[in-house]
């Protein structure tokens, strides 16, 4: 992560923005990886049924 200046006192930690340096094929990657971790975690059932947070698919409204 790198600070951008972005708004009026450079000397002010507010006035920077965060932006990413890692680059489109690590995203790729760790996309496709999150992915496969998700479907093997449901697949396998290692959440609980009441689980509904952090599901595709899924909201905490549903019941």
């Amino acid at each position: 992560v790198c600070p951008i200046f972005n708004k009026k006192d450079p000397a002010e930690y507010t006035d920077y923005r965060p932006i990413s340096l890692i680059d489109v094929p690590s995203k790729m990657l760790e996309t496709q990886i999150a992915r496969h971790m998700t479907g093997q975690i449901v697949k396998n059932e290692y959440l609980p049924k009441k689980q509904f947070g952090f599901r595709p698919i899924c909201t905490h409204a549903r019941n």
